[in-house]
């Protein structure tokens, strides 16, 4: 079976807010991240209520086999310029290697087929070359750098702008989904 057809996204329910704040605090993903401090059980339950009343924000979660892997926000949902960001992790520590590759497909492959959006936007801190590399290897272009955009332990940390277009991904959707397919998980 190929994995495509075992793989998949629902939207956050309350059900899964327990196991997404255990992961958002595990150090690997925390560190990744713009807010890098430890999410009280509290602060979560806040975030959750303004998420539910927050329209341009989306969060999925991924699923192989029936099993939660990770998280998916699109947020900044811009109906009218048809525009959007996005961010993600992989939380399961023993989830297969190159899973977030087809998580980062299903994704793009909803944010531009289901919500019809022309550009998704990413937000990569220059020290993650590891997420430089996967939005690369789904075709995402640098637009520039915010420089000395984050101060974290009195030290400035740089912001890459990358972007994905839907033309592009009309041009390389199906040879990235080939690729998916091909993968043994």
């Amino acid at each position: 079976m190929n994995i495509l057809d075992r793989a998949c996204l629902f939207s956050l329910e309350q059900q899964h807010l327990e196991l997404i704040l255990n992961w958002r605090n595990q150090e690997r993903i925390r560190n990744l991240m713009y807010n890098h401090q430890v999410i009280t059980w509290n602060e979560h339950k806040e975030w959750y209520k303004k998420y539910l009343l927050n329209e341009s924000v989306m969060v999925k979660i991924f699923y192989l086999d029936d099993q939660p892997l990770g998280v998916l926000t699109i947020n900044e949902i811009d109906y009218k310029n048809r525009k959007c960001s996005w961010g993600f992790y992989i939380g399961d520590e023993n989830a297969p290697k190159g899973i977030g590759k087809v998580m980062g497909y299903l994704g793009l492959r909803f944010i531009f087929d289901s919500l019809e959006m022309n550009k998704v936007c990413a937000e990569v801190l220059d020290f993650n070359k590891k997420s430089e590399k996967f939005h690369r290897d789904l075709y995402f272009s640098k637009e520039g750098t915010l420089r000395e955009h984050l101060l974290r332990d009195d030290k400035y940390i740089n912001v890459m702008l990358m972007s994905l277009l839907e033309q592009e991904w009309n041009l390389h959707s199906k040879h990235l989904e080939n690729n998916i397919k091909g993968m043994i998980i």
